[in-house]
């Protein structure tokens, strides 16, 4: 017999070894990071507040710009004509259109028979 042969010759049956059945392991679940999440809400709280603070800056900008006018100027009224020249204003303007022509509108009138 040799004793350098690592495998040695065994007499007799072979029995086989019991084998330990191979288990499948369960693959981790893909994880999404939540660094990206809190960024997200980050992001959004930040420009809500941008928002409100330009909002806010533009009220009080509008606001103030508005009191230019010191409060001892007082606006002036336009005067209310009297009646009688409101009168000869109208009687005016209706003595100023020609009424008389109707000879244009026969046409339209022969169109709207037509239909």
């Amino acid at each position: 017999m040799d004793n350098n042969n690592p495998n040695p010759i065994q007499s007799g049956p072979v029995t086989p070894q019991p084998t330990t059945p191979i288990v499948p392991t369960p693959e981790p679940s893909p994880v999404t990071p939540s660094n990206s999440d809190s960024n997200k809400v980050f992001w959004l709280v930040g420009g809500l507040l941008v928002l409100s603070l330009i909002t806010a800056g533009l009220y009080f900008y509008m606001n103030k710009s508005g009191n230019t006018i010191p409060q001892t100027q007082q606006t002036t009224k336009n005067p209310t004509p009297s009646p009688q020249a409101s009168l000869d204003s109208l009687d005016k303007d209706l003595q100023s259109v020609d009424v008389s022509s109707t000879d244009d509108l026969s046409s339209i009138d022969q169109d709207l028979k037509s239909l």
